[in-house]
């Protein structure tokens, strides 16, 4: 088995056919067998020969790329971004029915790098493996991380840090960025084939469509409806929503500054370059919504030929994104406090829990696996259960479902103050890393683990970084 790299068949403008950088000594810290399993890797990446997942070496017939494109970063767009260490190795078939790419991400400088090194460090490196592994076992849709790899050598950031780089797996590395790059290019062409080739990766469906253009905004806008209400539901804030970071598959990428809510604030913010809060829990709904209309700003030359005629064909697909993130966030509500979506006082309930929540400055994600912890064993207290709140819920909740809400409600979580301890102990010991890993993430499904627990005092100082 060899890769695949059908991302060769874009324009040129899109692209730069380049090798990783080499790798001083390159030592493998931790392997996802589990999710190895459901790829047909190469032999050379399956028996773990580090040459070649690091990139010293490459795959017989890899054509390692960096993607270019350009972005909204805090609302002011930015004509060219690109990857910029990141190489794009190729595509692998998986047991989905599709095929992933595995991209190289702290693998060196390309032309996208504007001045950066083009390397990541092995905290970097590892803080995207577990987030994004974590959000995997959350069943929210993301980017995965197969493998990372340390090596013997250092890059300055604040102080001297060891480097790393990370395989990350995705169906598709094209972003809003990449569109809103493309329309920019002075060759109409380049539009169209980035279009094409994204529908014939992601949605072939719509080839068959009348408009497969409108059509892909409908779908892209249903899978970052699908995207923002996980998030929002499991109190993931991701922190730097540009549009560069916004996956066309509705995948989560970019986990640099992203954290979790501890004590319910709407307002939460832990970015340490979002001073305006606009990248905040509860603003992002509405930049999903945002990004979504640069998209469609992007595609009105194809949508129709009538520019008006376009623009009003994409206004109606954008005018319908609130409404149904609204029912899908409402949903997922609903299957969290086990409520029937279609009962009338089902949303009061869920305005009154959260205001409670945030009155009582309780925590967003141990409240819910509270409630579902005491549907299956009245012992549990706290004293939420004296609230009028409380009261109302129990007068609503639908036994039937509350199996399903003890399913999707975790009984341990990964606190901010969890993934750094985490990451102070592979990197203080980068060779123990793996198992490290494979403890935290086996409390996960244990309830006698004293290291996951909350500490909302560190939370109230705790910051993020995109630094990498």
């Amino acid at each position: 088995m060899s890769l695949k790299q059908h991302y060769i068949e874009l324009p040129d403008a899109l692209f730069q056919s380049i090798c990783p950088e080499q790798l001083v000594e390159p030592s493998l810290i931790i392997f996802n067998q589990e999710l190895s399993e459901q790829l047909d890797l190469p032999n050379e990446l399956r028996n773990c020969d580090v040459d070649y997942l690091s990139g010293n070496t490459l795959v017989p017939k890899s054509i390692p790329l960096a993607l270019g494109y350009a972005g909204h970063q805090f609302g002011n767009l930015v004509p060219q971004l690109g990857d910029g260490r990141a190489h794009l190795l190729g595509q692998v078939s998986s047991k989905f029915n599709y095929e992933v790419d595995l991209q190289l991400k702290g693998s060196g400088k390309t032309r996208y790098s504007r001045g950066g090194d083009g390397k990541s460090t092995l905290r970097a490196a590892l803080r995207e493996y577990i987030i994004s592994e974590y959000l995997a076992t959350l069943n929210i849709n993301t980017s995965r991380s197969l493998y990372v790899i340390a090596g013997n050598d250092s890059i300055m950031r604040n102080e001297l840090e060891q480097v790393g780089l990370v395989c990350r797996v995705a169906k598709s590395h094209i972003r809003i960025g990449s569109f809103q790059y493309a329309a920019m290019h002075q060759d109409p062409t380049v539009l169209k084939s980035l279009a094409d080739f994204t529908i014939r990766q992601l949605y072939p469906e719509l080839l068959k469509h009348q408009n497969p253009y409108l059509s892909l905004v409908k779908q892209v806008a249903e899978q970052l409806a699908e995207l923002v209400a996980s998030w929002m539901a499991n109190g993931f804030i991701h922190g730097v929503m540009n549009t560069d970071n916004i996956l066309l598959s509705g995948e989560t990428i970019d986990f640099g500054p992203c954290a979790f809510m501890g004590k319910y604030n709407p307002a939460q913010v832990f970015s340490s370059i979002d001073r305006q809060g606009r990248y905040a829990f509860q603003n992002q709904p509405s930049i999903m919504h945002w990004n979504l209309a640069r998209f469609a700003e992007s595609l009105i030359t194809l949508v129709a030929e009538n520019e008006d005629r376009s623009i009003q064909l994409l206004s109606s697909v954008l005018n319908e994104f609130p409404t149904r993130y609204e029912t899908i966030y409402h949903m997922k509500l609903c299957e969290k406090l086990a409520l029937s979506p279609n009962e009338p006082m089902s949303k009061n309930v869920i305005i009154e829990m959260l205001a409670y929540m945030k009155k009582e400055q309780l925590d967003y994600r141990e409240t819910f696996s509270f409630l579902s912890m005491f549907s299956e064993d009245t012992s549990y207290q706290s004293n939420i259960v004296n609230s009028e709140c409380f009261k109302l819920w129990q007068k609503h909740k639908n036994v039937d479902l509350i199996e399903r809400m003890c399913h999707v409600n975790p009984k341990k979580h990964f606190y901010n103050v969890t993934i750094e301890k985490l990451l102070d102990l592979c990197v203080a010991d980068p060779l123990q890393a793996s198992n490290h890993i494979e403890l935290y993430f086996s409390a996960l499904k244990q309830n006698d683990y004293e290291f996951l627990q909350s500490n909302h005092s560190f939370d109230d100082t705790y910051r993020t970084y995109c630094g990498t």
